[in-house]
């Protein structure tokens, strides 16, 4: 233990002490600086250790984007493209996440914004792919093979 911390228990029996005393509690006067010289030196022991403990590394922070959940992306996509599922519900979940990898692909390949820059947006995917990724209404035209085909149009991206 270091003068400062000694100087410190030091002081905080002294302001316990007088405070007890002012308030006239009758305390034991050997027992509570015993008590407060033991709490002092548990505090001063602990903070001398403290930056020998070794701790964790902080977790990293997930990014926002969409991309920070692919298992969830793959399952969504495997349930809308199975066998059977002709509700139209799952035509516009896969249309949705199929336009999702496009807009991550043009972000973080080509640095484009398909919303913020629609003409470099267009050159980059063709036009098959941009009537795709801007008609609402393809959620009807998605077949087995109409999906296949978008995906090798996304994969050369």
């Amino acid at each position: 233990m270091n003068k400062r911390a000694i100087a410190l228990i030091g002081g905080a029996v002294v302001v316990v002490e007088s405070v007890l005393l002012l308030t006239d509690t009758g305390p034991n006067i050997w027992l509570v600086a015993a008590l407060v010289c033991l709490a002092g030196a548990a505090v001063s022991f602990m903070s001398t250790i403290d930056r020998f403990v070794a701790r964790p590394d902080p977790a990293p922070r997930a990014p926002a984007s969409s991309t920070s959940y692919p298992d969830l992306r793959t399952t969504s996509l495997r349930q809308a493209l199975a066998v059977g599922n002709s509700d139209v519900r799952h035509a516009q979940r896969l249309r949705d996440q199929l336009v999702a990898i496009i807009d991550d692909e043009l972000l973080t390949v080509h640095g484009i914004d398909r919303h913020d820059d629609p003409d470099a947006a267009r050159t980059v995917l063709g036009d098959k792919l941009w009537r795709f990724a801007d008609d609402d209404d393809t959620t009807a035209h998605i077949s087995q093979r109409g999906a296949t085909h978008i995906v090798t149009l996304i994969e050369r991206l």
